[in-house]
């Protein structure tokens, strides 16, 4: 699991900041430079998420956000975005996660060729192959004749391994 810094103490945070639970924005409450005023939003988008200078030192919303809805630090988890949209950070939007069920729930990779996640054409065999990745293993799941059957195995499978944080798309 990757080594997150802890988050300031929930006072502090709230001193500073408020949380819009409607656009799942952060809002400065105070000024903390020349350029800021209260009611200005928090944040600058870096890496397609949004990071929040708290005192000089930089964190990911998100984190702020569950240290504000829930009064707690989330620690060496993950906050996963549910609908995979890093600048969506309606509370709702947001759940504890490991490092494997964050990887489960990525989007299709750009470098895809078949459209379908999971799903790739062998040369070799002439036809279509899938599989899945578990607990960082990859499991051959087998080769079919079109990419919808190897699409259709590729999504019993992660609903039955990944479970709710299975992303078909």
């Amino acid at each position: 699991m990757p080594k997150f810094k802890p988050l300031p103490a929930l006072q502090r945070v709230q001193e500073l900041l408020v949380y819009d639970s409607e656009t799942g924005k952060l809002h400065w409450r105070q000024p903390v430079a020349r350029w800021i005023k209260p009611g200005d939003e928090a944040g600058t988008y870096i890496k397609g998420a949004v990071d929040v200078a708290v005192d000089r030192i930089s964190y990911r919303a998100h984190r702020l956000i569950w240290l504000l809805q829930t009064g707690e630090d989330p620690g060496q988890w993950l906050i996963d975005h549910i609908d995979g949209n890093p600048h969506n950070n309606l509370f709702a939007n947001l759940r504890l996660a490991t490092s494997t069920q964050n990887q489960c729930n990525q989007k299709i990779r750009k470098d895809n060729t078949s459209g379908l996640k999971g799903v790739s054409w062998s040369k070799e065999r002439k036809k279509w192959q899938t599989g899945i990745q578990v607990n960082g293993k990859r499991i051959a799941l087998g080769r079919y004749n079109t990419k919808e059957e190897a699409y259709a195995a590729y999504c019993e499978a992660a609903r039955r391994l990944h479970g709710e944080f299975a992303r078909f798309e």
